[in-house]
């Protein structure tokens, strides 16, 4: 099963995941960082004994958790910054990092029902029914040899409570008040706006910006890009150059739009 088939809630549990990695990886590390989720959930399940767990507890609407697994062996591949070889110094640095990015995940997946996460560090964590999905990371600029497999394990009962929300049906302005009478608003013009990305910058990083800085966004150039009106996604695709203008030929439409 592809990532592109997989129920909504893998889905948005896997790019939710993938965005909050990257970004924890690449502000601790000496390097820049990207993030793939694999193609396909994984049959086989990391071995416990020799991985430790990042887990992710969900309350509210939806329960549950997500265990991120990294084996012991691969911690010093991610070159923290001012960190030796300490595994403990390593293992509590990569918790501090995911730390961090707890409110972008609570952000990214509180309209599907998740209202608070807590991150615990957890060694040897024990997997039930989860799913898994592997996580590939690597530093910017290097081959796959330099990577590191991250495991996404996903609670059966997480993915259940998780409701993606349904896309509501889009109405255009004035069309309430002149349904019987749509053809007079059909030529209102509408702002719509394209989203390559997004990324949080503190404080700090906005006041360092110069002329020549790099901002990454949390999202991949083969990703399908998103079409924003009026605040929601309704539409993703991919981008293209039209006569030296960015355009967007659509693959995907969310919002169902009625009279």
């Amino acid at each position: 099963m592809q990532v592109s088939e997989m129920p909504e809630s893998t889905r948005l549990i896997a790019e939710a995941f993938r965005g909050a990695l990257n970004t924890a990886l690449s502000n601790s590390s000496t390097s820049q960082w990207q993030v793939k989720a694999a193609d396909e959930l994984s049959s086989e399940k990391p071995d416990s004994s020799a991985t430790v767990g990042y887990r992710f507890t969900f309350s509210g609407a939806s329960s549950g958790d997500v265990i991120v697994g990294v084996y012991y062996s691969m911690l010093g591949r991610f070159r923290f910054r001012d960190l030796d070889d300490d595994t403990t110094a390593q293992k509590n640095q990569l918790l501090s990092a995911l730390q961090g990015r707890v409110s972008l995940l609570e952000e990214s997946l509180s309209k599907a029902g998740a209202v608070a996460i807590k991150v615990e560090l957890v060694d040897n964590p024990v997997l039930g029914d989860h799913q898994v999905l592997q996580l590939n990371c690597r530093p910017e600029s290097e081959g796959e040899e330099a990577g590191v497999a991250v495991h996404l394990c996903m609670s059966t009962k997480l993915l259940v409570d998780l409701k993606p929300a349904a896309a509501s049906p889009f109405v255009f302005p004035q069309a309430a008040e002149a349904a019987a009478n749509l053809d007079l608003v059909m030529d209102v013009e509408l702002n719509v706006t394209l989203r390559f990305g997004q990324r949080q910058l503190a404080l700090r990083e906005v006041l360092e910006l110069t002329s020549g800085s790099v901002v990454e966004l949390d999202r991949q150039v083969d990703e399908p890009i998103e079409l924003i009106l009026d605040g929601r996604v309704v539409a993703r695709g991919e981008a293209v150059i039209i006569d030296g203008n960015y355009g967007m030929r659509v693959t995907q439409v969310l919002q169902p739009f009625i009279a």
